[in-house]
């Protein structure tokens, strides 16, 4: 593969994965609770798109971790993305799995215990979702720095107040 096509499929992976997260969380779960019948009903497609969106960002994960690798990027840049696919599976496999067993039965008869539990087990996803998503926000400024060359710190670079054109300053030491 070429760095080119290496480096495009990069930036469309990286940036359709967070761009699908914070749709999700900004737009389509507000939006269920918001316009359907009932919260068991939102929450039901809360849920479904969640499952959808962990086992994507595993996959995706993955592939960004394979394009770092032969970009040449350091291990950062590919050990992050497979971290981040590890938290998606363990909120899909773990947490979502746990709160689907809860069967919690909507309204002010449920069981004080398993609402506590599910509070809990919610929290517990909305926080993996939000370390994903700064995780997956930090590699995009990381590849974005990867692309940046670094000057040495002894060049200070060209003083901004000065004309390019103009002749060469004498420093005081040498006058």
């Amino acid at each position: 593969m070429g760095r080119t096509v290496a480096v495009t499929l990069l930036w469309l992976v990286l940036g359709g994965w967070i761009g699908a997260m914070l749709f999700f969380s900004a737009v389509m779960a507000p939006s269920a609770f918001a316009v359907l019948d009932t919260p068991a009903q939102a929450g039901r497609l809360v849920s479904r798109t969640l499952a959808i969106l962990n086992l994507a960002g595993a996959g995706l994960g993955v592939a960004l971790a394979l394009l770092a690798r032969a970009l040449g990027r350091g291990p950062g840049l590919w050990a992050t993305p497979l971290l981040l696919a590890g938290l998606c599976l363990v909120s899909h496999f773990g947490v979502s799995a746990a709160i689907a067993e809860l069967r919690l039965e909507p309204g002010p008869d449920a069981d004080p215990a398993l609402r506590a539990r599910f509070g809990t087990l919610h929290r517990v996803s909305v926080a993996l979702f939000g370390i994903t998503l700064i995780g997956a926000a930090g590699l995009l400024v990381a590849h974005v720095r990867a692309l940046v060359p670094h000057s040495p710190q002894s060049d200070p670079g060209p003083d901004p107040g000065r004309d390019p054109g103009a002749a060469p300053r004498e420093s005081p030491e040498n006058s």
